[in-house]
């Protein structure tokens, strides 16, 4: 259901029994659109004009939108971090060797496969994913 804000520009008091609403002079309220419609052949009601907005509200939904972004990396980055932390855990030695090479770093083979896993762990939490 569409609502639409509606001003009531009368002298009197006005009680609208279709929408069950009572309207003020100079008051503003959201109404069904079958009503508004319906309100709108009244010369008292009026579609009401949006308020521009202040500086200080643009200013504060940019705070906002950059504020909803900077989270959403962020939680980006640690659904990227884990989904590698989760692909370490089922690499064999030879990919956690090859891995490891991408931060510069030559694992010892030797190692037996838990630490190969901790060490490269380590890497990526320490330097991000590569």
């Amino acid at each position: 259901m569409d609502l639409v804000r509606l001003v009531y520009t009368g002298r009197k008091t006005y009680h609208d029994t279709a929408s069950g609403t009572s309207w003020q002079p100079g008051a503003q309220q959201m109404v069904p659109d079958h009503a508004a419609r319906r309100l709108l052949g009244f010369v008292e009601f009026e579609r009401a004009q949006p308020a521009p907005q202040s500086q200080a509200q643009q200013e504060e939904q940019a705070a906002l939108l950059l504020a909803q972004q900077a989270q959403q990396a962020k939680r980006q980055e640690s659904e990227t971090l884990e989904g590698m932390l989760l692909a370490v855990q089922g690499m064999d030695k030879q990919a956690l060797v090859d891995y490891a090479a991408k931060y510069e770093v030559k694992l010892d083979k030797r190692q037996n496969l838990g630490e190969l896993r901790q060490q490269v762990a380590t890497l990526v939490e320490q330097y991000g994913v590569r």
